[in-house]
């Protein structure tokens, strides 16, 4: 143990307290002394440190890179060996409970009377908090030392001398990089440390006072950039000197002696090519074998937005736009020495692109091979000729959607006429089917999924542009109501279904059809995720006013203000979805299910939009979704309960006519026939538009109404229609078509025609279509 004496009892008491880790190691090597503060660094206790020598196992001291502390480093060996102090040695311990701690640790020796080293005084740091920023600084200075020695440019720190009256009169080489001793033939070790007075005694003889040059950057601080001939070096320079810290100074030197003597051998040759040179329309540049350019014409340098002297500061690699043409154009150089009508994308000055047609040669000026390059901007032509392929591609995708249309407008004709059939014989069965038949349900569910087909025909007409997005009063409740029977079939099996619809509510304005998609695609979205287990599926609309908190959670950016709008609600309690995926729900093609399309909630994003609404989705992991569609209010009230009213007294009301039914379809002749009978009429059919004439010409039954198709071979239903008007210009006739009739209308414009009949019909669509008619006939007269 060591001991202080009496008169060092003070120093005791502040080593002791100091904050500063202080250990005492006698000349074998064995800690006598810690104070307290070496206790919380070194993770024991003084008694256990004094127990101990400076290089036991038990500290496990490795460097900062984690390899073993070499005994010729660890201070104690050094500061025995040379009697001196040492700093900042850096060492990692490791403390009983495995914790590393990174010390730093200044050391030096306690001499006795003779001379002689009795005890060292070591001085520790914890710095491990810092130890990210040490090896930071050290890569740092890696990397600078490793750019510093292999950079292209020479360079040399200096340090400026000055007299006694601040006049600078020699400076000191501190440190030089191997490009400077390759430029200058001065090596390092016999430049390092000593004045440039004596390692180039005739500097001062130089035309350049090159110390008063310098010595004004290091006492301004300000950078000076100069090209100079060097009689003594016989080298021209460009130099860049800057002062990085007060009376030092930075010069970078780059030998530009090759490229003047070339600028000036091609200034006594210009003579020879310069008129032609500048006013060629071809941008043409002389560029030496690396790539670094001497000359180049007005022409090119328009082409690339750069004078003269910027141009040819640069390399003519640099004007690359990438790397692929840069790597062929110098394989072609080096392997053909010349390139012929080779095109590259280059670089301008203000970072446009662009496309160049080149052809280089080797060619000798004064002994020196240099690459002649000619540029021609072909980027107008490039551009000319995409714009070209783009209107190609659009016209080829025009065709194709115009095909695509064609098919399905066709498509869709037909199918209207087969559900005519489907459709019309299913409500005939109900209507003679009894009350307590086992049948009507089954007749019920063809009904529904004929109207839900026709839906489908309906889009296929909109994709065809054979229909108009329809603009009209739509009814919610009535509109969930319809379709009550056939969700209740589509959700799955273990689900409950429970819709609950508010009695007040207003009408929304826009494409039945489209609403109609937008119910369906919900109420199967959230069948899906309740993934065949148990769960409920609760449907609601409501008119509430939505103020700008509730709107704020809009999915869609709207310029929707708080107000009263009508609301449709699906919820579930299915698996809920994850709030990352959340905001890619209505992504096209996005789907999380094995064989979903990802439009379905698509179609309805882009559907609720276009009628000027939003969707507002709150879900919980495990808990379920709902989706709130909100709708802007159209101001009228549901007139469902007199539009059946109008159907029981059109019923009730028996009128007998006698209608000629014009259609190429069997299946729609034998149902419209049915259909017609029923109500009273007398019916007789034509199965093609010169059919029809004929019967209207030469039959001698005189008709009351026609009801006639408008697509049918030979002669179409506005074919028929004309010829018919030229025989009885007061004849009713209702167009019957499965296009809307807005195209009807269109097509019609010049013509008068009694009412149109859309495909594929119902029962109560064709009594109401001739009822109404009736009632506006009476009306007029």
């Amino acid at each position: 143990m060591f001991s202080f004496s009496s008169q060092d009892q003070i120093w005791k008491k502040i080593i002791d307290k100091c904050n500063l880790a202080t250990v005492i190691v006698d000349i074998s090597g064995s800690i006598v002394y810690a104070n307290k503060a070496a206790e919380n660094i070194l993770g024991i206790k003084k008694e256990s440190i004094t127990d101990r020598v400076y290089n036991s196992p038990q500290w496990k001291t490795t460097d900062i890179d984690g390899n073993p502390f070499s005994e010729e480093d660890q201070p104690f060996t050094r500061v025995k060996k040379d009697l001196a102090p040492v700093h900042n040695i850096r060492q990692f311990i490791e403390w009983p409970n495995k914790k590393k701690i990174l010390l730093n640790i200044n050391a030096y020796p306690l001499l006795d009377d003779e001379g002689k080293m009795s005890h060292m005084v070591a001085e520790m740091i914890d710095i491990t908090a810092n130890y990210a920023l040490i090896r930071e600084r050290e890569e740092y200075h890696r990397n600078y030392r490793f750019l510093f020695t292999n950079m292209n440019s020479a360079y040399a720190f200096h340090k400026m001398l000055y007299n006694s009256q601040g006049e600078p009169i020699d400076y000191i080489f501190l440190d030089i990089n191997e490009k400077f001793t390759e430029l200058t033939g001065l090596e390092h070790d016999l430049v390092i440390g000593r004045k440039v007075s004596e390692v180039i005694p005739n500097i001062f003889d130089s035309t350049i006072n090159w110390v008063q040059t310098y010595g004004k950057v290091a006492k301004s601080r300000k950078p000076f950039t100069f090209e100079q001939y060097d009689e003594i070096l016989q080298k021209t320079w460009l130099v860049n000197a800057y002062s990085p810290q007060p009376d030092h100074f930075v010069t970078l030197f780059l030998d530009i002696s090759d490229r003047k003597k070339m600028e000036e051998n091609l200034r006594r040759s210009e003579s020879k090519y310069r008129s032609l040179f500048e006013n060629s329309p071809i941008g043409v540049a002389i560029s030496q074998m690396d790539g670094t350019i001497i000359d180049s014409n007005q022409s090119l340098l328009n082409m690339f937005g750069y004078t003269i002297e910027e141009f040819t500061n640069l390399n003519s690699l640099d004007t690359y736009a990438n790397s692929v043409d840069r790597t062929q154009t110098i394989d072609k150089i080096q392997h053909n020495k010349s390139i012929r009508d080779f095109e590259v994308k280059f670089k301008r000055k203000n970072g446009d692109l662009f496309e160049a047609i080149i052809n280089t040669n080797l060619v000798e000026i004064n002994d020196q091979p240099l690459l002649m390059t000619s540029f021609q901007d072909v980027s107008k032509l490039r551009r000319i000729e995409r714009e070209k392929k783009n209107m190609d591609r659009k016209v080829l995708t025009t065709q194709k959607l115009e095909s695509l249309g064609i098919l399905a407008g066709g498509i869709a004709h037909d199918f209207n006429n087969l559900l005519v059939g489907i459709l019309g014989n299913a409500e005939l069965a109900l209507m003679d089917a009894t009350e307590n038949s086992g049948t009507r349900e089954c007749l019920n569910d063809i009904i529904d999924s004929a109207k839900r087909a026709a839906d489908l025909s309906q889009q296929m007409l909109l994709y065809a542009g054979k229909r108009q997005i329809q603009d009209k009063p739509i009814f919610l409740n009535e509109e969930v109501s319809s379709m009550e029977n056939l969700l209740k079939r589509l959700v799955s099996k273990n689900a409950t279904f429970d819709i609950s619809l508010s009695p007040e509510l207003s009408s929304i304005r826009g494409d039945p059809t489209q609403i109609r998609q937008v119910i369906m695609n919900l109420i199967l979205n959230a069948s899906d995720s309740l993934d065949g287990q148990e769960g409920v599926i609760r449907v609601s609309t409501e008119q509430k006013y939505c103020d700008e908190a509730f709107l704020a959670h809009s999915y869609l950016k709207t310029n929707l203000r708080p107000d009263k709008y009508v609301l449709f609600k699906v919820e579930d309690t299915g698996k809920g979805i994850e709030p990352d995926i959340l905001p890619k729900i209505f992504e096209p093609f996005f789907t999380t299910k094995e064989k979903g399309r990802g439009l379905g909630l698509s179609a309805v994003l882009g559907i609720v939009q276009s009628h000027k609404g939003t969707i507002i989705v709150s879900s919980k992991k495990d808990l379920g979704t709902t989706f709130n569609v909100v709708l802007p209010i159209y101001e009228q009230k549901s007139n469902g309960d007199n539009t059946k009213t109008l159907i029981e007294e059109f019923t009730a009301q028996k009128l007998h006519y006698s209608i000629l039914l014009v259609d190429d379809e069997p299946s729609v002749l034998k149902v419209g026939q049915k259909y017609l009978s029923r109500m009273g009429h007398k019916v007789d059919t034509a199965n093609s538009g010169m059919d029809a004439l004929k019967k209207v010409i030469n039959s001698s039954q005189s008709y009351d109404l026609i009801i006639l198709d408008l697509i049918m071979p030979h002669m179409d239903g506005f074919t028929a229609f004309q010829k018919i008007r030229e025989n009885s210009t007061t004849l009713p006739i209702f167009i019957s078509s499965g296009y809307t009739e807005y195209d009807i209308e269109e097509k019609f414009k010049d013509y008068s025609i009694a009412g149109f009949l859309q495909k594929p019909f119902t029962y109560e669509e064709i009594l109401t279509m001739i009822h109404t008619w009736e009632d506006t006939k009476n009306t007029k007269k």
